[in-house]
């Protein structure tokens, strides 16, 4: 019973990092776009995250 605990946790943890992930890569995408620093790296990584 306490695995399933675990899973739970594990889960909304999981979930909690991605929407901070989502919420980080727009805030960069909105403001960082205009300046063009590191406007590559950007877009790779908002590929990478909702291709996940």
């Amino acid at each position: 019973i306490d695995i399933f605990k675990y899973v739970i946790y594990g889960v909304a943890a999981a979930f909690f990092v991605y929407g901070i992930l989502l919420m980080v890569e727009g805030f960069f995408t909105t403001g960082a776009i205009r300046d063009l620093y590191g406007d590559f790296k950007i877009t790779t990584c908002g590929r990478c995250v909702s291709a996940w």
